[in-house]
Parts: C-alpha cells; sequence; structure tokens
C-alpha cells in the first residue's frame, strides 16, 4: 500500500507548478490543506521531486508495477540446450542443469558458489 493516495500527490505537483516550481511551498500548502500541525505527515522534498519527475516522464504520479508472471524467453536453442541437459543426467536437481547451462563458470562459482556446490563442474 502506498502511504499517498493519488488526490495528495496530484495536489502536490500542482502545487509544485502553480507555485514557481517550488518544493517547499508546496510541502506548505499540503500542510495547510490537510489541517497538519508539523511537517511530519507531509511528503518530503524528494519524494515531491520524484512525483514530478514521474510525472513528467509518464503523465501520471501512481507507480505501476507488472502483475502476474514475469515473461521468459523460450527460444528453440535455450529449450533444445535444456532437453540435452536433462538426458544427460536425468536424476540432477533443475537448478544444478540449468545453472551451468546458462552462465560462465567463473560466475557460477564466485556469485553462487556456497548454495550450488554440488552442482558446479570443477574449476
Amino acid at each position: 500500500m502506498e502511504p499517498y493516495t493519488g488526490a495528495q500527490r496530484a495536489f502536490c505537483v500542482r502545487a509544485y507548478y502553480e507555485n514557481n516550481k517550488s518544493v517547499i511551498t508546496a510541502r506548505r500548502l499540503y500542510r495547510h490543506e490537510h489541517g497538519l500541525r508539523d511537517l511530519s505527515g507531509v511528503p518530503s522534498a524528494n519524494v515531491i521531486r520524484k512525483w514530478i519527475r514521474m510525472f513528467e516522464t509518464t503523465g501520471s504520479t501512481i507507480s505501476i508495477t507488472a502483475r502476474g508472471r514475469a515473461v521468459s524467453a523460450r527460444s528453440a536453442d535455450i529449450v533444445e540446450r535444456v532437453r540435452v541437459s536433462v538426458q544427460r543426467n536425468p536424476q540432477q536437481s533443475t537448478p544444478c542443469i540449468i545453472l551451468p547451462t546458462f552462465f560462465p563458470i567463473q560466475f557460477l562459482h564466485s556469485e553462487l558458489g556456497a548454495k550450488y556446490r554440488g552442482c558446479l563442474p570443477p574449476w
């Protein structure tokens, strides 16, 4: 859940542009608009600047996150490489089959060495 609604973000963006692009004035107007006594509930200057950048690039202040399962690239070459690896050793676990197929051995030893020590071929 995002702490500020779209209307609150829009108010800050509008106040920023209406007051000579002043973040401080936008914060002050937000505080007065929402009846806050101090700045603890007011968005910080960095947050307002982030909203301004988002508004200028996308036309919205709401960050849209991708939903659902990530799309993977399954080319014929990758499918064939995995099929050959599985046929070579059917009892081996999936990470042990796939990792050495797609990544250089040096990378696997340096980044994943401790976790998949039994899967990796020797140096």
